[in-house]
């Protein structure tokens, strides 16, 4: 828009604008479609306004069709070179001073309009045009003015041209050039993985007239950087290649990396060998850090036998290959400029923010052949102060799923196993910089292991958790020492655990704001401030009950927003002031929220929690006393009493009766972190244990301190409870004791209940017995001896009151099992005819009899007997509980089961030795309390019963279990060989459906990858197995991959996952996208391709050659064997709370 004018009492005046628009406001908001306010240049409302724009057209022939859009109140005339071409509400003959001859309704006005101006195209003409409007109001009395076009014109194209794909898309703009398709992946013949002798590596594509680049020294491959390839590539040593296809008019394909590790080469890596593998001599003026230190492990000849030379006597030199494949590898492929040039990340470890992230391709490849994966990222450096050089050459690092590299969103990976999460936006790469070699004053007590502890701590609370696992890293085939991946505690975490959108969620990080906004920290801050200021007790009770969003009487305040999640900041300040955490409130640690009225308030999330244990504390150490950042609220809630009882309420629940934290558990906690640790703690002092030290520190000094920390955990729990009875955390007056602390209560047994001092008063229903300000609940009892008895499943909750001072909360929950009846409890399975199994010396001592509990209680196998088959009935010992709806196997050989099954867990310890099932068949009986009847039948090997159960591998599955089972018709050959002891057994309902999701899809996929090369008997359908045989192999792909889109997955997931035949993908990505030419879009433009539909995630094929040093019949280990497999989920008891919501859809998908 070049000028307008303003007609009424004044004479028009000439205003600078853009965009073709005029606004006043008026009662509908107009706001956001105002670039100039213009309010104060008129003196009076205008009725009329001129404006107009000038346009060029190169070629008014080419174009087809014309439109003017139009957003508009009251009323508008547009002329086009001077010619009326539209209007609205205006009159015959518009003048200078005409009005709308109609007031339009605001809310009209915000939805543009229509004018087909295609018959006035002969109007333009080549070179400059003028658009002008008259913008019309409805009288000099209105208060508002709108008048917003749009012209757009299409332009003609060669209808014969081919439809193409668009990388970028330019709505409202001519089209880029486009590529006619994409090319296909590179197919790589050697799989990632270990080796040890030289190998040649073939590479192909679906399409013959792709032409291959690839590149060893970790840049991008491409025409312009890389070779040609054209003939196999010798691989002799550990090699990072980089392949991509390329044809001409096609998009390449996304760059796939493999790196194949020699660890005869890794154990010899050296200063100079580091420097001729490509890597600088100065990290931008600084000596690095290379190479594996003789003085640990000795020097070795290129065929790895030992030389001798370390310190050691040869100690670590026998062990350190085996230690580097104590767990999985993470391997980094990255152009050394990006890495550690002038401008490198690594160079500039202190910087940071989205110009300090590089391209990365990163890699995890198991030791054992389980299939990992492969994903182009970008990767930054992370940490706080040890990204200073002065501290340490080894440096965090973070990896970012964000769709700039080839479209990969998110990393979808159970890296952390099948309960935590599967999907990553982000993954941090933790060095241990305060519990490892980075640090100096760590010295000989670095451990790797405690913040991995802290973490696991709070995940056994029952708390939401980071999970972390362990890799040994590699750049560019060298050897960087042992990270841990984890999870970064962000607003995507939050999501995912949590439920809602990251949008949605306040993350706070050390006291700066990560995302979202502060607002809801200071309210805490504020609303916890007025409790501490209260005068009364009973005031303070009301402004604690406001900081939860709650009334003065404890009850939910709709009108109010909850702005803590107490019983989170409770368990997670207990575990920071038990594990004497001395880097932390001040730094360390992160808070999320989730915005709106329906907050359950501020998470905490453990962080960095490396001081602690005896690591820059001791066994005294005290943090009750914190008071800043993350412990701000807590140091002002701590002076209501209702506060103070609720963190006694968690230690009692935490410290006591077998509690997540009690010693015991406590140090078998830690010796699980450490003793997933303790074989690659070697390869890592051999790499970083002399940063510090003129002797490089190791194994031995390592071990030392795991056992200084565990007496310091045995010892730890009496020094923390006398802390926060002295801070008056906890009161002096200790909580009941149970008889029984929970679990299953036999009919006509009961619970005692003793205190050290005072009354004790207890509640059946689970309520407290305590009410809010400190009365006694009128549902509850004193207790004056005896046994409390149930008559159902109850929650007992008992306090002890003494001197009007309530102890903490002791509750447990205790549940009856009924006596076994033809109700409860029936004969489900029969496996009397073993088929022989390698390794197995006798096959019939994998025999076996299922129960199964069809009700909706717990039953009592007291007084049950399975009897007939044998001389001696098979009785089961008192106590024994079958909770609802599960089973119970009773092998003839329990561990010899076990063993070729796989610890089913369902299996009674006593097995019947030497009363073997009958191979012809014999009668059994299931018998009950007092001879009770339940079941008695006798089963044959002839027809009409199923013959495959007599030595074809199947076994015999109950059908209906209230049916009749003499009958044969109730009874079928099991689906799979070996029976299904434990579990169900039943077939599939859609074949290659292996999560019970009743869709084909990748998530099935990933279910069949992991179980792989599964033992025989082991595999199953949760694994993989489609056919039953107990074998996941090909044949179960085959099936997964017919059925495939049954239930039609999104087209991302197709191209995400099914990438065994790299062609596939490629067919099916392009056949899932409906192509438009540039003829049928009105608005210029083609319907784009997103880049990342069409560009799969490389995830490795469990392929085996037979120069893979591992053995490749080797039974592939979980994948989470060094993670952890518990997601933390809350029961009512532990966290009051109804969960974790799920953001993944029916198919798996994010």
């Amino acid at each position: 828009l070049t000028e307008f004018g303003v007609t009424g009492a004044n004479p028009p005046v000439a205003i600078q604008v853009s965009e073709f628009e005029l606004l006043r406001m008026g009662p509908v908001d107009f706001s956001s479609l105002i670039d100039l306010d213009l309010a104060d240049a008129w003196q009076t409302n205008p009725t009329s306004v001129y404006y107009r724009t000038t346009f060029d057209v190169a070629d008014p022939a080419t174009l087809s069709t014309m439109t003017l859009d139009m957003q508009y109140d009251d009323g508008f005339v547009a002329y086009l070179n001077g010619s009326i071409v539209a209007s609205a509400l205006s009159p015959r003959q518009p003048g200078f001073e005409s009005h709308a001859t109609a007031e339009r309704d605001d809310a009209f006005a915000l939805a543009p309009a229509s004018f087909n101006l295609t018959p006035y195209l002969d109007l333009l003409v080549e070179g400059t045009n003028v658009l002008a409007i008259h913008a019309l109001n409805r009288d000099d009395a209105s208060e508002d003015l709108l008048s917003r076009p749009q012209l757009t014109a299409t332009r003609r194209i060669d209808d014969t041209l081919a439809s193409v794909y668009m990388t970028d898309p330019t709505p409202g703009a001519a089209n880029v050039a486009g590529y006619a398709g994409l090319a296909p992946a590179v197919d790589f013949s050697v799989p990632r993985g270990f080796y040890e002798t030289p190998f040649v590596l073939s590479l192909s594509t679906a399409d013959s007239q792709a032409e291959i680049y690839f590149t060893t020294d970790g840049t991008e491959p491409s025409p312009d950087n890389g070779t040609l390839y054209t003939q196999g590539i010798a691989i002799a040593g550990t090699s990072n290649v980089r392949a991509a296809a390329f044809i001409d008019d096609f998009l390449p394909s996304a760059s796939i990396t493999h790196s194949y590790v020699f660890l005869n080469d890794v154990i010899r890596q050296d200063f100079a060998a580091t420097i001729d593998a490509g890597f600088p001599a100065s990290w931008g003026g600084l000596s690095p850090d290379y190479g594996m230190d003789p003085d640990v492990i000795g020097n070795f000849d290129a065929a790895g036998n030992a030389l001798g030379g370390d310190l050691f006597r040869g100690l670590y030199a026998g062990t350190i290959k085996q230690d580097l494949q104590a767990f999985p590898t993470l391997s980094l492929t990255v152009d050394l400029d990006d890495m550690f040039g002038p401008t490198g990340i690594y160079t500039l470890a202190t910087a940071s923010g989205d110009a300090f992230e590089r391209a990365v391709s990163a890699e995890l490849i198991y030791p054992d052949g389980t299939p990992g994966f492969q994903i182009n990222a970008g990767i930054r450096m992370h940490g706080g102060a040890f990204r200073s050089y002065n501290l340490s050459r080894k440096h965090s690092m973070r990896l970012v799923f964000s769709g700039d590299y080839d479209g990969n969103t998110k990393l979808d990976f159970p890296l952390f196993g099948e309960d935590a999460a599967t999907s990553f936006d982000t993954l941090v790469l933790r060095m241990d910089s305060n519990d490892g070699y980075a640090w100096d004053a760590a010295g000989a007590r670095a451990q790797y292991a405690r913040d991995e502890f802290a973490r696991r701590s709070q995940e056994a609370l029952g708390e939401v958790a980071s999970h972390g696992t362990r890799v040994h890293l590699y750049i560019n085939g060298v050897y960087w020492g042992i990270y841990n991946p984890v999870e970064r505690p962000d607003d995507s975490f939050s999501a995912t655990y949590y439920g809602g959108d990251k949008s949605e969620w306040d993350a706070i990080n050390s006291g700066s704001l990560n995302s979202g906004s502060m607002d809801a920290w200071y309210a805490l801050e504020s609303l916890s401030a007025a409790v501490s200021s209260a005068s009364t007790e009973s005031a303070r009770t009301a402004a604690y009950m406001r900081v939860l969003g709650k009334n003065a009487d404890g009850t939910d305040n709709p009108e109010w927003e909850t702005y803590l999640d107490a019983v989170n900041y409770v368990d997670y300040l207990m575990l920071n002031f038990y594990l004497g955490n001395n880097d932390w409130p001040q730094r360390n640690w992160w808070a999320s929220r989730q915005r709106g009225p329906e907050s359950e308030g501020f998470k905490f999330h453990m962080w960095d929690g490396e001081t602690a244990i005896g690591l820059g504390s001791d066994l005294n150490s005290d943090r009750t006393g914190v008071n800043i950042l993350a412990a701000v609220p807590y140091s002002r809630l701590r002076s209501s009493q209702e506060f103070r009882l609720l963190f006694a309420d968690r230690v009692q629940r935490a410290f006591f009766n077998d509690g997540p934290l009690e010693t015991a558990n406590s140090v078998a906690r830690y010796l699980q972190v450490t003793g997933e640790l303790e074989s690659g703690i070697v390869a890592e002092s051999a790499r970083w244990g002399d940063m510090h030290a003129g002797r490089p520190y190791t194994k031995v000094n390592w071990t030392a301190e795991v056992s200084r920390v565990v007496s310091l955990l045995q010892q730890r729990q009496n020094v923390f409870m006398g802390q926060i009875r002295n801070a008056g955390l906890f009161p002096q007056t200790s909580a009941p004791a149970f008889s029984q602390h929970g679990g299953q209560i036999n009919p006509g047994t009961g619970v005692t209940l003793a205190a050290s001092a005072g009354e004790i008063w207890y509640t059946l229903d689970g309520s407290d017995p305590r009410l809010l300000g400190g009365g006694v609940n009128p549902n509850a009892v004193r207790y004056v001896g005896g046994d409390v008895s149930f008559l159902n499943a109850s929650t007992l909750s008992a306090r002890a009151l003494n001197n009007g001072e309530w102890s903490a909360l002791n509750q447990a929950q205790f549940y009856l099992a009924a006596p076994a009846s033809g109700e409860n409890l029936r004969i489900a399975e029969i496996h009397y005819n073993p088929a022989a199994l390698a390794g197995v010396a006798d096959a019939q001592t994998l025999e076996f009899i299922e129960l199964v509990n069809p009700s909706a209680s717990p039953v009592s196998l007291n007084g049950v007997q399975i009897t007939q088959f044998a001389a001696t009935p098979y009785a089961f010992p008192d106590g024994l509980v079958i909770e609802a709806g599960k089973r119970l196997v009773v092998a003839r050989n329990p561990l010899e089961l076990n063993a070729a099954y796989g610890e089913i867990g369902v299996v009674a310890i006593a097995g019947y030795a030497e009363a073997n099932l009958s191979n012809g068949g014999e009668r059994l009986a299931l018998l009950g309390p007092g001879g009770i009847v339940i079941d008695d039948f006798s089963y044959d090997d002839a027809p009409p019963w199923p013959t495959d159960a007599d030595g074809g591998g199947r076994s015999l599955e109950r059908i209906d279990f209230f049916a009749d089972a003499t009958n044969p018709a109730n009874w079928r050959a099991s689906f799979y060989v070996g029976g299904s002891p434990g579990t169900s057994g039943d077939a599939p309902s859609l074949p290659g459906d292996f999560d019970g999701d009743l869709a084909a899809n990748g998530w099935d996929f990933l279910a069949w990858q992991r179980g792989f090369g599964a033992a025989a008997l082991q595999g199953d359908l949760a694994h993989g197995d489609a056919d039953g045989n107990r074998a996941v192999d090909g044949a179960d792909f085959a099936i997964w991959e017919n059925a495939f889109g049954v239930y039609a997955p999104a087209p991302a997931a197709a191209a995400l996952l099914r990438s065994e035949d790299e062609a596939a993908v490629r067919d099916a990505a392009l056949a899932a996208i409906t192509l438009f030419s540039d003829s049928d879009d009105a608005t210029g433009d083609v319907r784009e391709l997103p880049r990342e539909t069409i560009l799969p995630l490389d995830v490795e094929q469990p392929r085996r050659e037979d120069r893979r040093s591992s053995d490749p019949n080797a039974v592939v280990s979980p994948r989470d064997a060094m993670g952890r497999t518990r997601l933390a989920r809350r029961t009512a008891l532990e966290r009051g709370t109804s969960g974790i919501g799920d953001t993944l859809d029916d198919n798996g998908l994010r």
